[in-house]
């Protein structure tokens, strides 16, 4: 008996959940230009503070009459707008009153006002579905929502200065070589095909990293995607944004809940994203070195994100720079001098150059003056160090000073304990 009961609910419940329903004007079953997107940053307008966009924009010219999408009774009713069950009608002028019933697409509910040129600024009917507060609005262009509804258009994400590195959670911005919590903050937009607007909100963005061979060490991260405008404005878009300028914070996620998030580039391997940092380069998820940083906007139809040919997506090639210079191993003891092997390959200058060395008798802060520095022919990751006068069987002190791995700009001092000739390999 339980069981046809939730047989009967799942039958009744589902198509109510995917149907879709035809446009709120005529033609109802014809597409009609789409001149704004949900979630888009709008400015402060009337009585409302910066906010996100709460539907979608349907443009036509003023004049034109609208529609309700499902029959019911009118339960809301102002100057401009109407709420029929759980959509809403904006920037009309109301031809009903609330209480009357109507039936889909029969009865005009309204007409658009003359508020401008059409597009995203102009005439335009503001159509929003779910009603009961802003957690609750959902997608239109969904599938299941407006249909029908196709569009080819290639959102765009834009490089140069438009695509920035910030110290997490401050306003400071950063360039290569990076370290520590990083926030990206990038400009994107959409595209509206079937006569829409050149210029609304992309209805999802993200990130991912690859290194210098093409490997992708970090995969597509995305925590901000407009399927409702649930979570903290100022989280998704940065300070520069406006009506048709969108700079989104990627990193960030759109939450109610921990938003402010950020991508650890000196993350311990295996860790969450916010795990704890790695002490050495060798535990690091993200080992000092060069990496390629894509940015990857997409609509809600699957266009973009295309790394190929760049159609949604954008990069920034940058290196890593978390950790001292390591020496992983100490090892062939000759008469006047011995090997290092440096635990990543070094810049070959800064490695070779004597000042960066200093060797002296375990106890005694008498400097053991070094000849020369060789690489080695097969490794580059190993040095020769060449000594002026022979090395006996006792313990030596070795530091650096100022020694730079590849691509290390930061002079860190890293110096490292004593090591016995005796035992050098």
């Amino acid at each position: 008996m339980n069981k046809n009961y939730i047989i009967l609910f799942i039958l009744i419940i589902i198509p109510i959940a995917i149907n879709p329903y035809p446009w709120p004007i005529s033609p109802f079953n014809t597409q009609h230009p789409i001149t704004a997107t949900l979630g888009e940053y709008r400015p402060p307008y009337g009585s409302l503070g910066k906010h996100f966009h709460w539907g979608v924009d349907i443009g036509e010219s003023a004049g034109v009459s609208v529609f309700s999408v499902k029959s019911g009774v009118i339960e809301g009713k102002g100057n401009e707008y109407v709420i029929i069950d759980n959509y809403r009608y904006v920037h009309i002028t109301p031809k009903v009153n609330i209480g009357d019933s109507v039936i889909a697409f029969v009865d005009t509910i309204g007409i658009i006002k003359d508020i401008g040129t059409p597009g995203s600024a102009g005439d335009h009917l503001h159509f929003a579905e779910g009603m009961g507060g802003i957690s609750n609005r959902v997608n239109p262009l969904r599938t299941g929502g407006l249909t029908p509804y196709a569009d080819n258009a290639m959102p765009a994400v834009y490089g140069g200065n438009n695509y920035r590195f910030y110290r997490h959670g401050e306003n400071n911005i950063i360039a290569s070589p990076l370290y520590g919590k990083v926030d990206i903050l990038t400009k994107a937009k959409d595209a509206q095909s079937n006569n829409g607007s050149p210029i609304v909100g992309v209805y999802r963005i993200g990130y991912q990293v690859n290194d210098e061979a093409g490997k992708t060490i970090l995969p597509y991260t995305e925590n901000i995607k407009f399927d409702n405008v649930n979570g903290i404005l100022d989280s998704v878009y940065g300070s520069e944004s406006d009506i048709s300028n969108y700079y989104y914070w990627v990193t960030n996620a759109l939450s109610a809940n921990n938003c402010y998030r950020y991508w650890n580039t000196k993350l311990k391997s295996g860790q969450n994203w916010n795990g704890v940092d790695a002490i050495i380069n060798s535990d690091a998820e993200y080992p000092d070195g060069e990496y390629r940083v894509w940015v990857l906007a997409y609509d809600i139809k699957g266009n973009g994100g295309d790394t190929l040919n760049q159609h949604g997506a954008e990069y920034k090639d940058i290196i890593l720079d978390n950790f001292l210079p390591e020496i992983s191993n100490i090892f062939g003891c000759y008469k006047k001098g011995f090997s290092i092997r440096y635990s990543e390959v070094m810049n070959y200058n800064s490695a070779m150059n004597i000042a960066n060395y200093t060797l002296s008798k375990a106890g005694s802060f008498t400097p053991i003056y070094i000849d020369y520095i060789t690489q080695d022919k097969f490794d580059p990751q190993v040095f020769h160090i060449i000594t002026s006068q022979e090395m006996g069987y006792i313990d030596y002190n070795l530091s650096l000073n100022n020694v730079k791995d590849f691509g290390k700009k930061r002079g860190l001092t890293p110096n490292f304990p004593y090591f016995s000739s005796s035992t050098l390999i």
